[in-house]
């Protein structure tokens, strides 16, 4: 075992990986009662995830699992990635209380695009609701004099 640091990139791609398939599965199985149970457990990894990079659980199997195996890590910068994991986060918790509320066909587009967004983001570094989180941090910023 090994205890590789947090920000490498193949740890946030195995993390976005995990959690598109987590929520894939869970509209997958969109029809049974466990579900929208699935999505939730997706969203309270991902927002604690987001929280601190060093709190996901995607991200612990990787730095302990796989990690020890790779001679290289690349660090990358967090805000990006943590604005956008937050951002997915209230999408797939907005769609799993649609689906919990019985919105199904809302709630799981909701899911569906999270799905999209993370495996995009994880195989080609641009995910939509990732690019959405950092214009709407550019535009939080207080303008520059």
């Amino acid at each position: 075992m090994g205890s590789g640091a947090t920000g490498d990139r193949a740890e946030r791609r195995f993390h976005q990986g995990v959690l598109a398939a987590w929520y894939a599965l869970s509209v997958i199985v969109a029809s049974t009662s466990v579900a929208p149970w699935l999505a939730l457990v997706g969203v309270l990894v991902q927002l604690t995830g987001s929280v601190s990079p060093g709190l996901s659980l995607p991200r612990a199997l990787h730095r302990w699992l796989l990690a020890p195996a790779r001679r290289e890590r690349a660090p990358e910068p967090h805000a990006s990635f943590d604005r956008a994991d937050a951002l997915t986060g209230a999408v797939a918790l907005a769609g799993a209380v649609f689906v919990f509320v019985g919105v199904y066909p809302l709630g799981w587009a909701l899911v569906g695009m999270c799905v999209v967004s993370l495996a995009l983001d994880a195989a080609t570094d641009r995910g939509p609701l990732r690019g959405l989180a950092d214009l709407m941090a550019r535009l939080a910023e207080p303008p520059k004099r």
